[in-house]
């Protein structure tokens, strides 16, 4: 085998451990393993200091209100620096537990109706049980930009 030929195995090896790994970087994120929608159930917030709090409650029947949501978080590359927090928004959809594919887990799958249509989106989970919190991912993934959703 050659010197090259090996070097190639050797990084391919190094490499394919990555492959096989869900998702994209979200650093801290732990997987929930299995979730039921009784387990999401409720109010949860936001809470980004100065009066920057947004309101989600998710009712048993599948609907649910998300209110004080800052402009801009619907924009095409949102961050949060940029969210105009001094303009908001309330909504009203629907949601529900489901496994995801894009996640590789389970996830929350949020409609909330907009004008001329609907905006969809998923929450992701972190942590398990009473500290377990809901993520709004902002933009790409590995920026981990986000809303955390607290009970």
């Amino acid at each position: 085998m050659t010197l090259a030929r090996r070097r190639f195995l050797q990084v391919l090896a190094a490499l394919a451990p990555a492959a096989v790994l869900p998702g994209c970087g979200r650093a801290g994120v732990d997987p929930p393993g299995d979730v039921s929608a009784a387990d999401v159930e409720g109010s949860w917030h936001t809470d980004n200091g100065d009066g920057r709090r947004t309101e989600l409650v998710l009712r048993p029947d599948g609907t649910l209100t998300w209110s004080g949501v800052p402009d801009g978080l619907r924009d095409d590359l949102p961050e949060t620096a940029k969210l105009r927090w001094e303009t908001r928004t309330d909504y009203e959809g629907t949601w529900s537990v489901e496994q995801s594919t894009s996640w590789y887990q389970p996830v929350v799958k949020v409609q909330c109706k907009i004008a001329g249509g609907w905006w969809g989106f998923e929450l992701t989970f972190e942590g398990r049980g009473p500290g377990r919190q809901l993520m709004y991912w902002i933009g790409d993934p590995d920026s981990a930009d986000r809303l955390k959703f607290r009970r």
